[in-house]
């Protein structure tokens, strides 16, 4: 119950914050997102090689 709590109270604080984000840096944001995806799926992709 507490996880399932936590999960969905870092989820509305991760859309709050995305909106607030996205309105101050425009398509810039979009661009920053795209980079840190790429980031993480290269940190996975390093820790399973």
């Amino acid at each position: 119950m507490v996880i399932g709590l936590v999960s969905v109270a870092l989820s509305l604080l991760g859309l709050e914050l995305g909106n607030r984000l996205g309105t101050k840096t425009g398509e810039r944001g979009e661009l920053l997102g795209g980079l840190v995806l790429v980031a993480v799926d290269t940190c996975v992709l390093a820790d399973v090689l």
